[in-house]
């Protein structure tokens, strides 16, 4: 966007509302740069923009970033608003950076880093820092640094600029990967937020958000387990020396896994707000009988360290209506065995209906020839858990009978009954 000198004080808007994706490396999605004559600090522009609901920008390329505000200086222009209702994310570079004062609403899903990049100092007027807001209804799914550009001093006198306000969910690095985001600037977590952390109980690893300021840590935390292991104690936000941390936060429980989460002091004022995993029981209060069952059997397999993705699904139910939906796909042990051994007689039966076996003649080793033969046997079915329907204790007794023929050289006739 360039301007005239007749142009001053101007407005320019980018509305997305399709899809903006790039591959190539420094292949940036939206960019609002600087060009014409700097020199004319009269001229100012205001610089808005908006991803609609389902519109998407999604940059890929080594170095991309999803929206890129360049060369601005205070004079051209004047204030960076950018509210995002849709997705845009970035694999490499960044989500967002700007080197101008910049407005970032979110209320959609914002994935990667974001970054303030110009210079900014607490007793100069060009205040170039990024002020986040992510609503109740977004997601951050953060990369390594949100940098939001205010020093410390700024950011402890500033309103808003250099501070992350948390209404949604902040992720570092989203479900499933582990990922320490560095903030520089305050974090506000309000009562109705959710920070979400994953814990990797079995390397020690999680998610964490290490923040250069001022802590208050309001609403809850969600932990998520990654895999099952000796680690119980994980520290998810770090706040520096001199600054501090406020909570007032929970940790959610799971109907599988109990949680706890304290404040522990480092000196100087600098904290840590550390989640503790008091322990996991997947005999959980409030099941079934037949769905007790399985959660013993998991608790079994818990024990002997034999664990799987799937167990670490059924940790992180969130509710009980939610575990038992995912319990239901699971059979204890017992029965699972003897549904095993029930399918392979069903298929050792099935292989004998030609069954009168004996050695060809000639060059043929194997023939089948005539008899008449008998079978009696006994089953019984012990059935405590599973599936949708409730235990069961089953027995029966089979008797059958047949006989078998020659038709022709190639083929053999017979009857069963039973």
């Amino acid at each position: 966007y360039s301007w005239r000198r007749e142009q001053s004080h101007r407005q320019m808007s980018v509305n997305v509302v399709g899809s903006v994706n790039t591959f190539g490396a420094a292949s940036h999605g939206i960019v609002a740069e600087l060009s014409g004559n700097a020199s004319l600090s009269e001229k100012q522009t205001a610089v808005d923009i908006a991803v609609a609901p389902g519109a998407t920008i999604a940059v890929s390329g080594q170095g991309s970033d999803a929206i890129r505000i360049a060369n601005a200086t205070p004079s051209h222009v004047a204030t960076t608003t950018i509210t995002n209702a849709g997705m845009v994310s970035s694999r490499s570079g960044f989500a967002v950076v700007s080197d101008q004062k910049t407005s970032v609403v979110n209320s959609g899903t914002l994935t990667g880093s974001i970054k303030a990049s110009g210079p900014v100092w607490a007793f100069k007027g060009d205040m170039r820092g990024i002020s986040l807001t992510n609503t109740a209804s977004g997601s951050i799914l953060s990369g390594s640094a949100i940098d939001l550009g205010v020093d410390n001093l700024a950011a402890a006198t500033l309103p808003d600029y250099g501070r992350l306000q948390n209404f949604g969910l902040l992720s570092p690095g989203g479900r499933g990967v582990l990922q320490v985001t560095n903030l520089q600037g305050v974090y506000v977590g309000a009562s109705g937020s959710t920070l979400e952390v994953d814990l990797d109980m079995r390397g020690g690893g999680s998610d964490r958000l290490e923040a250069t300021s001022t802590v208050h840590l309001g609403g809850a935390v969600r932990p998520r387990l990654t895999s099952f292991g000796p680690t119980r104690h994980f520290s998810v936000v770090q706040a520096p020396a001199l600054f501090g941390m406020a909570m007032n936060a929970t940790a959610l429980d799971t109907p599988v896994v109990d949680y706890s989460l304290n404040v522990r002091h480092r000196g100087f004022g600098a904290a840590d707000a550390v989640v503790a995993v008091n322990s996991v029981n997947f005999d959980a209060a409030g099941l079934s009988d037949h769905d007790a069952a399985t959660g013993a059997w998991l608790n079994r397999r818990l024990a002997s360290d034999d664990t799987d993705a799937d167990m670490v699904t059924l940790a992180n139910a969130e509710n009980l209506a939610d575990y038992e939906n995912l319990l239901d796909s699971y059979a204890s042990e017992h029965a699972t065995q003897q549904v095993a051994g029930l399918r392979a007689s069903a298929s050792g039966f099935q292989s004998g209906m030609l069954s009168c076996g004996q050695i060809g003649a000639g060059s043929t080793a194997i023939d089948e020839g005539e008899c008449a033969w008998g079978k009696v046997s006994s089953r019984w079915l012990e059935y405590g858990g599973g599936y949708s329907g409730d235990g069961r204790d089953d027995h029966s007794v089979l008797m059958s009978l047949g006989s078998q023929y020659i038709v022709d050289d190639h083929w053999r006739g017979g009857f069963a009954a039973g």
